[in-house]
């Protein structure tokens, strides 16, 4: 079942004193595919003395901006409307671009916690199982065993970690979920997105089976679907951060994201 969703997406940083540009590269644009349909789209960036598109060795669309001027804040404002749920999964790419979410992935590497895990909770349950039933098993595993809790988890915490802690938000969900995906012999890769609501961006999981890449979210233990905008995909998040860039000075900053999908 298909869903017509509107979204608008604001960063807004602030620096401690001015500082002399710089470079950015914002990874929020969603993109037509077999999942969704971008119908309405339109972006912004202040200041913006030069603004270009690009792609990402993942082939995520980029919107990189640079300004040499003197600046105290950065924005960038997007909204649009996408038709999402179109169908259940997405095309592969060809085999040698899958191997990078196979294998690669600092963030997603299985440890001695997440191996002994799978070998008491997992390995006895996904015998022949194909890759989507097990990936369906996993997320399920996941999302009982982790608590959604903010704070605990930064943008460098390993699956390992986060499974050690317990909990996490939903980068940490999917991290782990790819690690066991890992030791279940599942291509898998990590997912930044927008959700249905109010807050701020998602995440979540794909798995490839039969050709085809499916989506599972594992902090809400559903397939993604009509309430989800898919952006960006990566090994794991260091691949796909919606913003990333630098600033000529010395300054402290403070970001504000807010992302809405009604």
């Amino acid at each position: 079942m298909s869903r017509n969703l509107h979204f608008s997406y604001r960063m807004e940083i602030r620096y401690s004193v001015p500082v002399e540009g710089g470079c950015y590269t914002l990874r929020t644009i969603p993109e037509s595919g077999a999942v969704q349909k971008v119908t309405k789209l339109s972006a912004r960036m202040e200041p913006g003395e030069k603004v270009w598109r690009s792609r990402d060795p993942f082939g995520n669309l980029l919107q990189c901006g640079r300004d040499q001027g003197m600046m105290e804040r950065f924005l960038f404002e997007e909204t649009g409307e996408v038709t999402t749920g179109l169908r259940d999964s997405e095309p592969a790419e060809p085999y040698a671009r899958l191997v990078k979410f196979r294998y690669g992935g600092s963030l997603v590497q299985p440890g001695p916690l997440l191996k002994r895990f799978w070998a008491g909770q997992l390995e006895p349950i996904l015998a022949e199982k194909n890759a989507l039933e097990q990936g369906r098993i996993i997320m399920e595993k996941v999302h009982d065993t982790m608590t959604y809790a903010k704070g605990r988890t930064g943008m460098a915490t390993t699956a390992e970690q986060a499974l050690e802690q317990g909990g996490g938000v939903c980068q940490d969900e999917s991290h782990v979920m790819i690690a066991l995906c890992r030791l279940s012999g599942i291509t898998a890769r990590y997912v930044a997105g927008f959700l249905y609501g109010e807050g701020e961006s998602h995440a979540w999981v794909e798995v490839l089976h039969d050709g085809r890449w499916y989506g599972l979210d594992p902090t809400n233990a559903i397939p993604a679907g009509e309430k989800h905008i898919r952006i960006a995909v990566g090994r794991d998040v260091g691949d796909c951060p919606m913003n990333s860039g630098i600033f000529y000075g010395s300054a402290d900053q403070t970001i504000q994201v807010k992302v809405k999908v009604w």
